[in-house]
This record gives C-alpha cells, structure tokens and sequence, in this order.
C-alpha cells in the first residue's frame, strides 16, 4: 500500500481527522519523511512480493475456472453460446473478486490482474456473439449477396469482410469495459488499456480502409497515434504538477502506452524498416532520440528514454561499425556508451532535469508540465 492510500485508509478507519491527515501528508512531502520524497515514477503497484504471490494466483485460479466452466457448459447449452456464455460468467466472476481485492482492500497488482481478465472476457465474449450472429444469418447473407450479383467465388471475401467489421464491436467493448472499470475502481491502469484499445481500433480501421494491406499501417499511422496518446498523458501531468495524486498515476500509464509507438513511428520514419541504418540516418535518429531525451526529463517520465534504448543501442552500433574498427571492440564499445549513458542519466536525473528545465519557464502552463524539482520534492524554492 502506498503512503496516500494508507493515510486514506486511516482517515477511513478514524485513526487520524481528515485535517491530521492533510497536515501529516503536507508534513511528509516537505521534507519530515528521512527517506526523502516519494520519486513521482514510484511503482506503487509492487507494494509486496504478497501481492505479486497473490496475482499469480488470480491468474492461476481464472484459468481453471474457464477450462472448468467452458467443460461444463458445453454439456448443457448449445455449443453456439458457449464463448458469449462463459465470457459473461468470467466477466462477473472477475468483477466481485475486484470489489474486493480493488475496492476494499486496494491491493493494485491483482486489482491489474482483474482489470485485465474482465477487459479481455468483455471483449472476447462481445465477438463470440458477433460471430454466432454471423453464422446464424450466414444463409441470408449469401442470398443478398446472390441477388446483388456476387459469384460463389466471392462469398468467402464477403464474410470475411463482415467478420472484421465486428472487431471493431468488439475492441469497443473492451474498451468500454476498461473504462467501466476506471469510473467504479479509479485504477490508473484501466487507462491504459483504453489507450491500447484506441490504437488497436485506429490500426484496424487503417487496415481495413486500405484495402486490408498491412504495410497500409505506417510508420506516421503509429507515431501519431502515439502523440495523441502522450498528449492525454501530459494532460493528467499538468493536473498535478507535484506528481503526488491519482492524475500522476493515471499519467504513468498513459506515458506507458505512448512511449513505444512514438519510438517505434519515429524509428520507421527515419531510419525504415531495416536493422542496420546508414550514417546520415542514424545522426538524424541519435538528434531526434536526444529531443526525446530533453522532453523525458523535463516531464520527469523515464517511460519515452526507456523506449527509445534499444533504438539508441542499434544506431550506436551501426555508427561504430561505420567507423572502420572491427574485432570486440565493435561489439564492447556501443554497450560502453549506452551502458554508460543510461547509468550517468539514472544517477544524475535530477541534475540533468534542473539543466533541462533552464529552457522552460517555471509559471504557467509551463510549470505544471514541466515541474521543477522543488515542486516535485515538496519544499520551497
């Protein structure tokens, strides 16, 4: 349990007033804490290794309640209803046992858990019914089809076409479970699973309206879609510049979701789709990963430096190999540099931050974005 949600819990249980509470939380963050501020990535879901015991569990538990339930139900229902039918039972199944792991004792990892496997039923169980409805009406539709003129060479193409019009049903659904989810537990990891099912549904959509060509999905398709996604998490960042309440978690996950798509369009737009890069790529992508970097630290998000690493690794290979040296030397120095350059910025964040937030100003609109350090620590200026 982290330190907000176990003042919150004794608030609840009348062991401090509300004003107590206040004023101890205002005592920890200026300082009384000799450990020092809470750091605002604070992975507050690994409380305990119990929690992690407990998780696996869950998981453990809901597969052989599926396989289990899945075997009974097959021998009393038709076999049409079987996947909508035990995506409904699970759902439910997974949403009690969130009232109590998410609701009543606020235990994070096993709350993600459950958030997961009642996204995943929803979904899952909402596509089941789409395609039992397809099937049920597959004689109707092939009768239309008939009467408009298509051959028998066609009708696999026309339900293909048909089938993959209820995905998008279905990525809705779950997308509309997590949300669900969100607004009845608060669990900024909800978040990112909607963040996951509005990319999938843009990826989808791309795909189909191009013809169903999977290169269709470019490059500038998953760096936008990663830009949108970093703009809500700077929205939830500038809400709570000290990085102390639910906004910055809800922040967390969504920097989480965006990081790998921004790295991953970016890399695509400037070097292709290669491994290996030529010099004149790989300067421009060591140029755009050092924007990246600045951008990392003045939000005070690890997530988009973390992304770009494997990025950083192969363009620094591929600068070395260009160089002229072979032999060891051109595998031990990039893993110098980069094992350097990530050991120097972990150690000296701070440090650099206060370099980086020199450019921006400190009020306004600024200032919650980009927080400076004291801000972040609690203690004045």
């Amino acid at each position: 349990m982290s330190e907000r949600d176990a003042l919150e819990q004794a608030i609840k249980d009348g062991v401090l007033s509300a004003e107590q509470g206040e004023k101890l939380q205002g005592y920890l963050a200026k300082g009384g804490d000799p450990y020092g501020p809470e750091d605002a990535e604070n992975l507050s879901f690994l409380a305990s290794f119990n929690d992690i015991f407990l998780t696996f569990g869950i998981m453990i538990l809901m597969s052989g309640a599926t396989l289990f339930l899945g075997w009974f139900l097959k021998t009393i229902i038709p076999w049409s209803l079987l996947g909508p039918v035990l995506a409904l039972i699970m759902a439910s199944f997974a949403w009690v046992m969130a009232e109590y792991f998410c609701a009543r004792r606020r235990l994070l990892l096993p709350s993600m858990g459950l958030a997961l496997v009642f996204y995943f039923m929803v979904g899952s169980g909402v596509g089941a019914l789409l395609a039992k409805v397809l099937i049920d009406n597959a004689g109707d539709i092939a009768l239309q089809a008939a009467q408009g003129g298509a051959q028998q060479g066609d009708l696999p193409g026309i339900f293909f076409k048909k089938a993959f019009d209820s995905s998008y049903l279905s990525i809705i659904a779950g997308a509309g479970a997590a949300l669900v989810f969100y607004l009845r537990f608060k669990l900024p990891f909800s978040l990112f699973l909607i963040a996951v099912s509005g990319a999938l549904l843009f990826y989808t959509y791309t795909f189909q309206s191009n013809g169903f060509n999977l290169s269709a999905i470019g490059a500038g398709a998953v760096f936008f879609v990663g830009l949108v996604t970093l703009a809500f998490a700077m929205f939830f960042d500038a809400r709570d510049p000290a990085r102390r309440t639910i906004q910055s978690d809800n922040a967390f996950w969504l920097h989480l979701a965006a990081a790998p798509q921004i790295m991953l369009g970016m890399r695509f737009i400037i070097i292709g789709d290669s491994v290996a890069s030529q010099s004149g790529s790989s300067v421009m992508m060591l140029l755009a990963l050092l924007g990246v970097g600045v951008l990392s630290l003045a939000l005070n998000r690890r997530a988009l430096i973390f992304s770009g690493l494997i990025t950083f690794t192969l363009v620094v290979f591929s600068l070395v190999g260009d160089s002229g040296l072979s032999g060891v030397e051109v595998v031990a120095l990039p893993l110098l540099i980069v094992g350097g350059s990530v050991v120097l910025l972990g150690a000296g964040w701070k440090t650099a931050r206060n370099i980086v937030l020199k450019i921006f100003p400190e009020d306004g609109i600024w200032g919650r974005l980009f927080p400076p350090e004291h801000v972040l620590s609690g203690k004045d200026k």
